[in-house]
């Protein structure tokens, strides 16, 4: 069984004087109900708890300012997220925020008819339910895509390779798609032995195991055959597919 917690949001005052965490009695009516639905355990739970804290910040941080007051409670999404929202439902909230992970957050959204703010989920099918709020994982690399043709502009051709998961797979085309709008050639390939010629080498791959060091491999071969060695890897870990 999963748990749930009211978010410990750190104590700030109003103007006046009170602690904002305790609203008067004639304001309650204006309370405003956030859950959400994110891993406190299992693999994901360091992640999950860093988005929670990062939303009680938050939510202090409005409740300082503004009405109605936020009460943020979380819902423990592991090891069944869809388990997790429906105790979330008991809460009558206004406001549903998703879980840390793709996999959780696609979940969330295909069992319930309510808007849910995507939190967490990188790569996540559109919805429409679905609100993203972080950057989708097919924008990854496009900032850097954009800036190394700007400081030299010798590098003309790009070879991206990826693992075999979701989230690898989205940043890969994303910065293939990205590369071809800027007129630059773009090449795919797949670790651990996709590799081709190219001036700029993009890696989407897990740090360890075989796929980390074939990727380390990857990159002392690009530094002996280029005089303009870039590499630039997303380290994705299997458990964001």
């Amino acid at each position: 069984m999963g748990s749930a917690r009211r978010a410990n949001l750190p104590r700030a005052r109003d103007r006046d004087g009170r602690d904002s965490r305790h609203p008067p009695a004639e304001s309650l009516r204006a309370m405003l109900r956030a859950v959400l639905v994110t891993p406190l355990s299992g693999s994901l739970g360091g992640y999950g708890r860093a988005g929670a804290d990062a939303l009680a910040l938050w939510a202090s941080w409005h409740n300082d300012r503004f009405r109605p007051w936020i009460e943020m409670t979380v819902f423990d999404a592991h090891p069944n997220p869809v388990a997790a929202l429906n105790r979330s439902s008991q809460a009558v909230p206004d406001l549903l925020f998703g879980p840390y992970g793709s996999g959780p957050t696609a979940a969330v959204a295909g069992a319930t008819s309510r808007l849910v703010w995507n939190h967490g989920g990188a790569w996540v099918p559109a919805a429409d339910n679905l609100v993203t709020v972080l950057a989708p994982a097919d924008t990854y690399f496009h900032g850097a895509i954009r800036a190394v043709p700007k400081a030299d502009a010798g590098v003309r051709t790009l070879c991206v390779l990826s693992s075999e998961t979701g989230f690898s797979d989205a940043v890969a085309q994303g910065a293939v798609d990205e590369a071809t709008r800027l007129g630059l050639r773009a090449i795919s390939g797949r670790l651990p032995g996709g590799a081709h010629p190219a001036d700029m080498l993009l890696v989407s791959g897990r740090l360890s195991g075989r796929s980390g060091a074939d990727s380390r491999g990857l990159y002392r071969t690009h530094r002996r055959s280029h005089q303009r060695p870039v590499l630039l890897a997303a380290w994705i870990a299997s458990f964001f597919a």
